[in-house]
């Protein structure tokens, strides 16, 4: 490999990089920690209070009760109830007398794709990920794994780990300048997936260098089954057993293509990349095409660790494979459902702690009593029993 070579794929990375710092700094390492927020107020079990940690120590050890009353769970479990009862299904409509039977055939293989996947679990996965923590996304993609010719495959992405054009203000993707997600690979993943360059990452691994070096961030932890834990460019989790962090970036570039014109219909169709000129030219005289260029924005797919990029080439769909839902969007700016109620939450849990406080106190303020007026009982006696 010649140095030019390597000096072009290490400004890339470095590029990638630049551009995930700067996402991560203008907004969505504040939004990790808000959704992190977002989601305790959710899940309760004594997780409402932790913003307020010192607050809580300082209750505890003076002897105040800290009560939690999650009606936001409560709010929450009831409206995803709803969502099920009205989960998404997919028809298609003719619009002239000999679409009838194609409307109903492309209805029938849209629910098989949507039985294949599970889709309603997902749906409801991404519908609870917006509303309790602003963003839900999902991803939507071609999988060869199991069939030669490939099955559409739907998944739910964490929100947390899909980071999006910052500098874009719209809902859908397709104005976004590029969409990030981020996401730890065992290193026999990246073997399998990348053979050809599995040495090269396993001989770049720094386990000693702090998240992709200094400065780097992404954030509060992700949820896991595993308790909380810090993490490093590629770090080992057991005997043998290592993570690397990977970035899988899709973006546009605006490019000069060719196309087929059809000059019936007047239909664009793309030249493939691996044609030749020769080629493309003897195969549009063959279907009777125009061959023109024009200028337009593609979808580019890079996908790299910090030192090595894994995969770099355009994009196969001609949109991005993550697609968003946003329960409140205001140009750029996102709200769930949880966000309104925490201040009604806060309320009540510190209202019910401090009328329980004032109970107990009162209850056990102590006795005013004249001297020699007990009959019965002594003064301990009162102390002890006197409240019941």
């Amino acid at each position: 490999m010649s140095i030019e070579t390597v000096l072009k794929k290490k400004q890339k990375l470095d590029k990638i990089w630049n551009q995930f710092q700067r996402a991560m700094d203008l907004g969505h390492q504040e939004y990790t920690e808000r959704a992190r927020y977002l989601e305790n107020m959710y899940i309760g079990a004594g997780r409402q209070w932790w913003a307020e940690a010192e607050k809580v120590e300082a209750l505890e050890q003076s002897g105040k009760p800290v009560l939690e009353l999650n009606l936001i769970g409560a709010d929450i479990r009831r409206l995803k109830g709803y969502q099920t009862q009205s989960r998404m299904n997919i028809a298609y409509k003719p619009r002239g007398e000999g679409d009838g039977t194609t409307a109903e055939i492309l209805s029938k293989i849209a629910l098989f794709e949507l039985d294949q996947n599970k889709f309603p679990w997902v749906e409801s996965q991404v519908f609870e990920d917006g509303i309790i923590q602003q963003r839900g996304y999902f991803d939507i993609r071609m999988d060869y794994e199991d069939d030669i010719k490939g099955k559409i495959k739907i998944t739910a992405e964490d929100p947390l780990d899909v980071i999006p054009d910052p500098d874009s203000k719209t809902y859908d993707p397709k104005d976004w300048t590029g969409v990030t997600i981020t996401k730890w690979l065992p290193l026999e993943t990246i073997k399998a997936l990348y053979p050809s360059k599995y040495l090269e990452v396993k001989r770049t691994m720094n386990a000693s260098e702090n998240d992709w070096g200094s400065g780097a961030n992404e954030g509060v932890e992700r949820n896991t089954f595993s308790q909380p834990h810090a993490r490093f460019n590629y770090f080992c989790a057991g005997v043998d057993e290592y993570y690397v962090r990977v970035l899988d970036r899709q973006y546009y570039q605006v490019v000069r293509r060719d196309y087929y014109l059809d000059m019936e219909t007047d239909e664009l169709i793309p030249v493939p990349d691996d044609l030749t000129k020769a080629q493309a030219k003897r195969e549009a005289k063959k279907l009777g095409y125009e061959i023109i260029p024009r200028t337009t924005k593609r979808i580019r797919w890079l996908t790299c660790t910090r030192d090595v990029i894994l995969h770099d080439d355009w994009s196969p769909y001609d949109h991005y494979t993550i697609v968003p839902f946003f329960p409140i969007f205001r140009r750029g700016q996102t709200t769930g459902l949880v966000d309104n109620l925490i201040t009604n939450q806060e309320a009540i849990n510190k209202c019910h702690s401090q009328i329980l406080h004032i109970i107990n106190t009162t209850a056990n303020s102590g006795w005013l009593i004249e001297e020699d007026s007990l009959t019965n009982m002594d003064t301990e006696d009162l102390e002890q029993e006197g409240g019941s």
